[in-house]
């Protein structure tokens, strides 16, 4: 892999780890037609402290208020939900993890993973604008959903915000909730590829390659995150679907 290539990939890492497209699908699709594969584990876990950084940024705010309050009842009921939320995926990708990179590899499942994505952003053009709470039957829920999306092209951001969404959250805290969902997500799958992490690939030249990848993974990260809010608090997300729909059929036709 070149810097070009990496550059390339931390781009659409930042790009589609955010918006609802799938992020594990397109690397699957890119690395098939630009003949490429990531250098080991350790691209993955730059890119994914790229854009979990990005997701300090743009949620900075409502970060240090949970932090800073976190006597307030309120405060301790979205730790809560989290929780309850992160438990699905933990338990799948812990328990299941060589069957979902194998079905990850597999460019039909892939594209039937766009599919999926592209089902449930179509869905939301009929979400209704009532304005419910979050609740732990909705958090288990939205656990199951953001699970679901461990199978590449099938889009974490998308099945979490849409299942919120149609179950009349309304957009700002369905945007809210599902990127603090996704703060454990993306650090637990950076902690589990830990334990493959090569010294020898960290000593070499590409080192740099991980660095300019993690950087444009970041700095991309920030535009989707915000790109992503200004689409759902306009309710224009679900054009996103035939996005989606098109990737699913290049998957199967490549």
């Amino acid at each position: 892999m070149t810097i070009g290539d990496s550059i390339l990939l931390g781009i659409l890492q930042g790009i589609t780890e955010f918006l609802p497209v799938s992020s594990s699908g397109h690397l699957a699709v890119a690395q098939q037609i630009m003949n490429v594969s990531q250098p080991g584990v350790n691209f993955e876990i730059a890119v994914h402290l790229g854009t979990l950084l990005s997701i300090f940024v743009v949620l900075g705010k409502d970060l240090r208020d949970v932090i800073m309050n976190l006597t307030s009842p309120q405060n301790q009921r979205l730790i809560l939900f989290v929780f309850i939320g992160t438990l699905p995926a933990a338990v799948f990708g812990l328990t299941m993890k060589s069957e979902i990179s194998a079905l990850s590899e597999y460019l039909p499942a892939v594209g039937a993973g766009f599919f999926v994505s592209a089902l449930f952003l179509f869905l939301m053009r009929f979400a209704t604008s009532i304005s419910l709470k979050m609740n732990s039957t909705k958090a288990i829920i939205l656990g199951f959903a953001q699970a679901a999306a461990l199978l590449a092209g099938i889009s974490r951001s998308g099945m979490t915000i849409s299942s919120a969404r149609l179950m009349g959250i309304e957009s700002k805290e369905a945007f809210r909730f599902s990127f603090f969902l996704a703060i454990p997500a993306i650090l637990g799958s950076g902690i589990l590829l830990l334990k493959d992490l090569s010294t020898e690939v960290v000593a070499s030249d590409n080192i740099l390659i991980m660095i300019t990848g993690a950087l444009a993974a970041f700095v991309v990260g920030i535009g989707a995150l915000q790109i992503l809010r200004k689409f759902l608090i306009r309710g224009k997300l679900h054009w996103l679907g035939f996005y989606c729909l098109t990737m699913g059929i290049i998957s199967f036709l490549i």
